[in-house]
């Protein structure tokens, strides 16, 4: 089952994409991360909280190029900061390293 940090951020990222998410490479059984695309997006986005190791709401972040290939980043960010910059995805700005 996954830690509140990320069952926190799934319910934002769902309220705000719905059925436009859907799991990429994980599964519900994950503690202390998930992975998934967003219909439309050509990236995959990684979102881990590194074993629980971080504070409550920061996550270690990795955006990969789908189909795979690049990292398009890998950064660490808080929930708002996260949403925001997969807002800015969503809308076609690609993420600089």
């Amino acid at each position: 089952m996954p830690d509140r940090s990320i069952t926190r951020f799934l319910a934002t990222l769902k309220t705000t994409y719905g059925n436009q998410v859907t799991p990429y490479g994980t599964s519900g059984e994950e503690e202390h991360g998930t992975s998934f695309r967003i219909h439309g997006v050509d990236a995959t986005f990684s979102v881990l909280t590194l074993e629980g190791s971080l504070p409550e709401g920061r996550y270690d972040v990795q955006i990969e190029s789908y189909p795979p290939g690049d990292y398009l980043l890998a950064n660490e960010f808080n929930a708002e900061e996260l949403i925001a910059m997969i807002a800015r995805i969503v809308h076609g700005e690609r993420p600089v390293m």
